[in-house]
């Protein structure tokens, strides 16, 4: 009796045993999954909020980039805005210069016209003839020289002055004339002052511009010949006896 009692006491023994363990395990359990639980939460959120974190702070880069890219066009606009003025204001300036060039150009000649008809005046007041013979010579353009173009411009000066009677005569005046045109293309006074230099230094030319006082002009006009002549108006000192006023009374004398 007592063994059986012993018996079922050691196996009531062992179930309670049995339960708690189970219950034991049960609580392991549980108390595992709340940790593991606890760490991915943790694990997982906080990589989360950084993500965001990094999503708004590529927004914000993507902004200022943005933001940069604006000002740079906008500067590249007022980069182009201010080329545009100064090529404008260069041009401006171009023109500016060749209009100040071409005025200085004129009142050159106008001040050579007028140191010239200083010159005549005075020359006239002591005895030279009131009206010029006026005489052309073609295509001496700015001079040469080659000696056979000096020579065929010097015979074809003496050619002139015989036809006009003047070879035996003096020169008191001449204005030599260089027939050019206005801007860059033009030659300006280097025809007349070569022929000037010509006449001056070569003993060869003509003796009738021995006492001649020599000036070079250009023209504009080419009405009666060509750009690249020579126009001369010659001033002579009159003949013995002979009258300073003529009865001729157009701007050149034909004979």
């Amino acid at each position: 009796m007592k063994r059986r009692e012993s018996f079922r006491r050691r196996q009531l023994d062992d179930q309670n045993v049995l339960g708690l363990s189970g219950w034991l395990f049960t609580d392991l359990l549980l108390g595992l999954l709340i940790v593991f639980v606890s760490v991915y939460s943790y694990v997982n959120l906080e990589p989360e909020g950084k993500l965001d974190e990094a999503v708004d702070a590529r927004e914000a880069a993507e902004g200022e980039r943005d933001v940069a890219v604006d000002a740079r066009e906008a500067a590249e606009g007022e980069r182009d805005v201010a080329v545009d003025a100064r090529e404008a204001a260069e041009e401006e300036r171009d023109v500016a210069v060749d209009a100040r060039e071409a005025a200085e150009e004129e009142r050159d000649v106008a001040v050579d016209a007028r140191e010239a008809a200083e010159s005549l005046l005075t020359t006239l007041n002591k005895g030279i003839e009131q009206n010029p013979y006026c005489i052309r010579i073609p295509n001496v353009g700015t001079g040469s020289d080659l000696p056979e173009k000096k020579l065929f411009i010097q015979k074809r000066l003496e050619q002139e002055l015989k036809d006009k009677n003047l070879a035996d005569r003096e020169v008191g005046i001449a204005l030599i004339f260089a027939v050019t045109v206005k801007g860059e293309n033009g030659t300006g006074t280097r025809g007349s002052l070569w022929l000037k230099k010509q006449i001056e230094e070569d003993l060869d030319y003509p003796a009738v511009f021995k006492k001649a006082v020599l000036r070079p002009f250009l023209s504009y006009d080419s009405s009666d010949g060509m750009v690249g002549d020579i126009k001369m108006d010659l001033y002579m000192w009159p003949k013995d006896g002979a009258s300073l006023a003529t009865e001729n009374d157009k701007e050149c004398k034909d004979d």
